[in-house]
């Protein structure tokens, strides 16, 4: 009867010091999922902040540098005589062209119609005004996407008018750097946990600006062609119309553009109303 009683006693400790062990590795176990939800969350929210800075200041030195180049001594003339006499000299011209050449591969001056002025990559008169910028910088929009005839792909450029008499007089324009856009845009953390987090940038119409990682089998990865649908993408376009909402302070779950399960934060490029979107994947 003892020998009975004493083996109870046993079983009950012995049951009594697996449940503990059971409970404490459990509470552990879900302490440390709070632990890093918490600390991708931060994550998440910190790199994004961090990345969003970094595209603003390289929007704000291009536009700055556009209109630095409004300002130099040979592309300055060639505007003045354009906005004066209606009429280039050659040699004008092509002084111009050489200045702008010495800043990118990538700049022009335009007529309002969207003839080319002077430009470091295609030939003056190379006609430009089908491509859709033109209107969109009448409607006050200087971020725009176009169909560039000389890459012979859709671009990314910032434009800014040259306004005389209240008109505008003349267009100057550069294009972006998507290689830029993509490095600035893309967190470190991405390197080592390329499946499962992304950053990527989209316009206010959903298009993306920087390559997505998984869009392998896609003209450039995605880039100005691939439209990211998401409840993302709709919560930061509906506060770039309205600025009262705060959906840009919440860490939100949602199925993304892949069709996965993720966490996600997003903040708004406001000179150029874009979205910075950061994701993790938990599937």
């Amino acid at each position: 009867m003892k020998l009975t009683h004493k083996k109870n006693l046993l079983i009950y400790i012995l049951l009594l010091f697996f449940l503990t062990v059971t409970a404490f590795f459990l509470f552990w176990e879900i302490k440390m999922n709070m632990y890093l939800k918490t600390v991708r969350q931060t994550y998440l929210q910190n790199a994004t902040h961090y990345k969003a800075e970094a595209v603003k200041e390289y929007l704000n030195l291009t536009l700055n540098k556009l209109k630095d180049i409004e300002k130099r001594g040979e592309v300055e003339e060639l505007l003045q005589k354009y906005l004066n006499d209606g009429k280039i000299s050659e040699d004008i011209t092509s002084n111009a062209i050489k200045e702008l050449k010495e800043i990118g591969d990538s700049v022009a001056v335009f007529t309002p119609d969207g003839y080319i002025l002077a430009s470091s990559k295609s030939q003056p008169n190379t006609d430009y005004s089908d491509s859709g910028f033109l209107n969109r910088v009448k409607n006050g929009d200087i971020f725009t996407m176009y169909y560039d005839q000389y890459d012979k792909k859709y671009l990314l450029a910032i434009l800014d008018p040259v306004l005389g008499d209240g008109k505008i007089k003349a267009i100057s324009g550069i294009t972006l750097n998507m290689d830029t856009l993509a490095r600035l845009s893309m967190s470190e953390y991405e390197l080592y946990n390329s499946d499962f987090f992304e950053t990527y940038l989209v316009d206010e119409n959903g298009i993306l600006l920087t390559q997505s990682k998984f869009l392998k089998n896609t003209e450039d990865r995605g880039v100005l062609t691939q439209k990211v649908d998401s409840p993302i993408v709709d919560m930061c376009k509906k506060q770039i119309n309205d600025p009262t909402l705060k959906y840009s302070e919440d860490i939100h779950k949602y199925v993304n553009y892949l069709g996965n399960n993720v966490l996600g934060v997003f903040e708004i490029i406001p000179s150029a109303n874009w979205c910075l979107i950061s994701e993790y994947n938990f599937d």
